[in-house]
């Protein structure tokens, strides 16, 4: 059955945080979607928990670019939305971007949407962070899959997907060769909330983690690489 949208969405160990996600999927205003989980190994209740209420569950071990387009193979979306496990979107999320989608149709023009970040945990610090890494991704230079990314599954599929050969930095690889034909769009009504469990910790900066990933972020702008493997925050 042809879904309006797909939504993909890579996990391992990710049961004390999917089921919030998974909740505001399920209230959601505009119902023509299906939800695809693609595991990669996970030695908690992860795959349980989503084949309660997911639509399709795979399971591969292998790294978030391959996950994502091994789900985009079995969707049936004509459009592709990329979430991470640790998300919660508004219940009128894919409303909105269905009005979005409208609101450029009538110049045939086809757009790459990505969200607004805001933090789960709401503290000024997180607040100031997130609006600071939005701001970077707008530039291109900071990695904007935990904000979420919808597009067209031709589109999609003509740059080739994500690359494979990327642990990190897959979903900024794919905004680059998006833009080249097409717009990227980042309205700032289309918000997803993200968990700040990977550079904050009781309130405070992790800063281990944090230089980590701006480390990994440099990397990737310089080389178009990634080289280690990305860091499991649980």
């Amino acid at each position: 059955m042809e879904r309006f949208f797909s939504i993909v969405i890579p996990t391992l160990n990710e049961e004390k945080y999917l089921p919030r996600l998974l909740y505001s999927l399920s209230r959601q205003t505009f119902k023509d979607f299906e939800v695809i989980v693609v595991d990669g190994g996970s030695s908690d209740a992860t795959v349980e928990v989503a084949a309660t209420c997911v639509d399709k569950v795979l399971v591969s071990k292998c790294n978030q670019s391959e996950a994502r387009n091994m789900g985009v193979r079995v969707s049936s979306g004509d459009y592709l939305v990329f979430l991470d496990a640790d998300a919660y979107v508004e219940h009128s999320f894919l409303e909105k971007v269905c009005r979005l989608i409208s609101l450029y149709a009538p110049a045939k023009e086809r757009v790459c949407l990505v969200g607004r970040p805001e933090p789960l945990q709401v503290r000024v610090l997180s607040r100031v962070a997130f609006a600071f890494g939005w701001f970077l991704a707008k530039l291109k230079a900071t990695f904007p899959g935990y904000m979420g990314i919808i597009v067209e599954k031709s589109i999609f599929k003509r740059v080739g997907g994500f690359n494979p050969n990327l642990s990190y930095g897959e979903d900024l690889d794919l905004l680059m060769r998006i833009s080249r034909t097409t717009r990227i769009v980042y309205p700032k009504d289309l918000v997803v909330y993200s968990d700040t469990r990977r550079w904050m910790k009781d309130g405070k900066i992790n800063a281990v983690e944090t230089l980590r990933i701006v480390g990994m972020v440099i990397e990737f702008l310089a080389t178009k690489k990634s080289h280690t493997s990305y860091p499991v925050i649980r």
